[in-house]
Formats: structure tokens, C-alpha cells, sequence
């Protein structure tokens, strides 16, 4: 460990991925065990890199190195996204993506707010689109652990927010459904691909939440990116990121419940908060598990988180998720 903390230290880690894969290359293993050993080589380089990047106050954007010196050292988050080549990145439009339960809308709410404040001609645009190639830089995609993902959308959409894991899947092909909804052929391969090459950003679950994640990747990785440095401070980014942090938006939440019970009405999924000038609704049911990460872990039966990991084994490695219980 010390050895690779030396080597990452001195900014060399790209080059040591890349001896680490050359040795794969001729490796007789199958293609899994491969992609085990890369994702694990990876995660624990990637790990120390995003330890070391969050030591010291953020470098000074005006050197060529696209690399964060950083913030304070915070073991929760996960790593920053790689900053593209080219900075800052200039946007017509920016835009937000997420698969359904990564925290899209959050993003979405706060980079809006920001928006606003350093003047933005355009309104952030959030959706779910599943079509890879509309993404762009401007684009940024949230991913979490896939089986969250499922857990949480199917939580919302049955309405089923204290369901045991017996009775969540109990309807006939619902888990299917659901799996294929979330994620349909290619998806996953296609995101994955465009990530390799840089095409697009991808943002994790764990870069926003929580809140001292989310802190960190407002507060210095969005101004670097986006070039906004000179226009808003990060006491600024503080308060919008509390503005919407989860323990806001639940006060939201229950205020909308308890207006909705005086008035008679049935709570369902659909039922939302809307913020004004911004994209992406607030649903009642939107915060399930209290946005914690590996809740899927409680939320499926042993069958089911079998049939789960089957389908989702190669494209958690790919995106360095942990395939063990």
C-alpha cells in the first residue's frame, strides 16, 4: 500500500493503471476473473488518489494539471470525477441525468440555484433519459450501486416504502420489470463505453452524498469545471447545497404529506413538490432508505438478490461497485 501511495503521490497512477492492465492483457483467466482483478487494482489506486486530492485547499486552476490537490480530506465520499482535458467546460445548456434514486434531482436543484447566481442564460434540464448518445459534457450523469437503484425505484413505485423483501417482489415479474426498466439492453454497456473515452461525466451517489459530499463537489469540483471560480463563493455554494440537502428536503416532504392528509387526498408516488424555476419534481416517496448507500442489501430476498447480482455482476465491476454481500 505504501508503495502505490508513493507512486500515486508523484501523479504517476495513470501509468501504473496502465502497466496493470498490460499484465492483464496476457493473463489466461477468463474475461471475469480479469475484470475482478482490474476493478480491484483500480479501486484501491483510485482510493488513495482520492484520499491524497482531499489533503490541502484546491490547486490553483491556472497550472495545466487538471488534477485536484484538494479538499479537506473526507473518507465517506467517493473519489471526484476526472476533470475532462479541456477546462472549463462552456455550455449552451447544462443539463442533469439519473437513473431513478442516484440523487439527480438534488443535483439538478442545486447546480439550477448556481446557475441563477453566476447567470446562466438557461435552466438546468433534468431528466431520465436512458439514451446514451444524446450525452455530452454538459451532461452530467448520476450512477449509484445499481441494486440501490432497484431497491429504491421499487420502493417508490409500489408505494412499498417499509415493505419486507418478501412482500416487495412478491407480484409476478415485477423485480423483472422493474430491471428492465431501469436498465435496458446496452444501457449500461453504452454508458460505460462513452465514460472510457471521456465522452461524458459521469457523477456517483457517493460524490453528493453525504451532505459533506455534496460540500466538497460543489464547493470545487463544479467552479473548476464549469469555470465559475471568480463567480460565486463557496460560502455561497454552502447554502445552497443546505438549502436541498436530504434533512431539507424530508421538512419539505412532510409538509406536503400533512397538507395533502388535511385535505383528504391519497398519498401516492406521483404526488410531488414542485420548485419553482427549477427541474425535476420532488416526490413524496422520493427519499427511500434515507438515501443510504448498500440499502439493497435489507431490501431483497436471498433469491432475489441472487438473480440481481447474475444480471448486474460485469457492469458493477465496470463502474467499481463491490459484487460481495
Amino acid at each position: 500500500m505504501e508503495s502505490l501511495r508513493f507512486l500515486v503521490d508523484k501523479r504517476i497512477y495513470p501509468f501504473l493503471l496502465f502497466c496493470f492492465m498490460l499484465l492483464l492483457t496476457f493473463d489466461t483467466d477468463s474475461d471475469l476473473k480479469k475484470e475482478r482483478r482490474r476493478v480491484s487494482l483500480i479501486d484501491e489506486v483510485l482510493t488513495i488518489q482520492g484520499q491524497l486530492s482531499r489533503q490541502t485547499a484546491i490547486s490553483d486552476t491556472t497550472g495545466p494539471s487538471k488534477t485536484f490537490k484538494g479538499a479537506p480530506k473526507i473518507s465517506l465520499c467517493d473519489p471526484l470525477p476526472p476533470l475532462p482535458e479541456n477546462l472549463p467546460v462552456l455550455c449552451e445548456r447544462v443539463s442533469t441525468v439519473g437513473l431513478g434514486a442516484t440523487g439527480s434531482t438534488f443535483l439538478s436543484y442545486v447546480l439550477g440555484k448556481i446557475g441563477k447566481e453566476v447567470g446562466w442564460k438557461h435552466g438546468v434540464v433534468h431528466d431520465h433519459s436512458r439514451v446514451v448518445s444524446s450525452y455530452g459534457l454538459c451532461t452530467l450523469t448520476m450512477v449509484r450501486d445499481f441494486r440501490d437503484i432497484l431497491c429504491s425505484t421499487l420502493r417508490r413505485k409500489e408505494n412499498c416504502m417499509k415493505c419486507s423483501p418478501k412482500a416487495l417482489t412478491a407480484e409476478k415479474n415485477v423485480l423483472k420489470r422493474s430491471f428492465t426498466h431501469n436498465f435496458p439492453e446496452t444501457f449500461l454497456d453504452d454508458l460505460y463505453e462513452r465514460r472510457e473515452k471521456g465522452e461524458i461525466s459521469v457523477v456517483r451517489y457517493g460524490n453528493i452524498f453525504p451532505t459533506e459530499c455534496a460540500l466538497d463537489f460543489f464547493k470545487h469540483w463544479v467552479p473548476k469545471y464549469f469555470g465559475l471560480e471568480s463567480k460565486i463563493s463557496k460560502e455561497r455554494i454552502t447554502e445552497l447545497v443546505n438549502e436541498y440537502s436530504i434533512d431539507a428536503q424530508q421538512v419539505r416532504i412532510e409538509e406536503e404529506k400533512a397538507r395533502l392528509r388535511r385535505k383528504g387526498i391519497k398519498i401516492t408516488w406521483k404526488n410531488a413538490v414542485k420548485e419553482e424555476g427549477l427541474s425535476g419534481n420532488l416526490h413524496l416517496n422520493h427519499i427511500s432508505n434515507n438515501g443510504m448507500r448498500n440499502s439493497w442489501k435489507a431490501c431483497f430476498t436471498s433469491k432475489d438478490k441472487a438473480w440481481i447480482n447474475g444480471k448486474l455482476q460485469k457492469h458493477l465491476l465496470r463502474f467499481n461497485y463491490s459484487v460481495e454481500e
